[in-house]
């Protein structure tokens, strides 16, 4: 239950529930799915910033009730699907809607997370004023091995529901596809002008 005391969230009283459990956690590298969120936190923010125009609808925030909050329509046809597509950069630099689906994937995938996970993530990530582990275990009224439990929960839930494997994969294809397309001119290039000299001599 969030529950609000001063102006702060009142960590102590928050749930726990659905928390995954220690025995599956133990089954996934954890630093990859810190990493794939934060890949992913950094998307976002990024896209506010490469797609200037339109920064006050691809604003976001973690409200008092934790609640993901954004201020652009959800274009996804369907609501249901939080995969993100990509991470590639030359995909959301010049596509607003892909912008605005993700954010909503993002956003999806939170509500799937506890209370508690929320508050870390939130304390982490999204508060004006970061705070370190210690005092976010304070807060909670917990231990070490919780919060770390907790802290693995939230970013393996967010790393599996955001499909985060998927969107590095067409990234890679994006970067081979791009990089054939480079060989491929050069090979072009290439050809026309050993074409040229050859044309040279022979006129010569």
């Amino acid at each position: 239950m969030v529950e609000i005391k001063d102006g702060k969230i009142n960590a102590s009283l928050l749930s726990y529930d659905g928390m995954l459990s220690e025995r599956l956690l133990s089954k996934y590298d954890y630093k990859k799915c810190k990493s794939d969120f934060e890949d992913v936190v950094d998307c976002i923010v990024m896209n506010r910033i490469a797609q200037s125009m339109y920064y006050e609808q691809l604003d976001f925030k973690v409200d008092d009730n934790l609640n993901f909050i954004v201020f652009c329509d959800d274009p996804r046809l369907d609501k249901n699907d939080n995969t993100v597509f990509t991470l590639d950069r030359i995909f959301y630099d010049k596509n607003l809607t892909a912008c605005k689906e993700i954010l909503h994937s993002f956003k999806s995938s939170w509500n799937r997370l506890s209370e508690v996970e929320r508050y870390i993530i939130k304390c982490l990530y999204f508060d004006d004023e970061k705070i370190s582990d210690e005092e976010i275990i304070d807060q909670l009224l917990t231990y070490k091995n919780k919060y770390q439990l907790c802290k693995k929960s939230a970013y393996l839930k967010m790393d599996l529901l955001l499909n985060v494997d998927d969107a590095k994969a067409i990234n890679n294809s994006f970067k081979h596809i791009e990089n054939a397309l480079k060989y491929q001119s050069l090979l072009e290039f290439s050809d026309n002008n050993d074409r040229t000299i050859k044309s040279n001599k022979e006129n010569n």
